[in-house]
């Protein structure tokens, strides 16, 4: 399995769509376990669980403000 860093759905590239997956997951409409609940764990935070941390990660990757390191 490979594993790349905010993408939670699985396409491949870290866009609005994993930040709003994340938010799917976190008010429990949706929720994502192994490789894609691996691929949103981006805070330093070992929860095992999502936040509005790792949103805001993805969020200043996309604009460009940020890693996702």
């Amino acid at each position: 399995t490979i594993i790349v860093k905010g993408d939670v759905n699985g396409d491949a590239v870290v866009s609005v769509l994993d930040m709003e997956a994340i938010q799917k997951d976190i008010l429990k409409i949706k929720v994502l376990s192994g490789a894609y609940l691996q691929a949103g764990q981006l805070n330093n935070i070992s929860t095992g669980s999502l936040s509005v941390l790792d949103m805001e990660i993805i969020q200043k990757y996309i604009l460009g403000l940020g890693d996702l390191s």
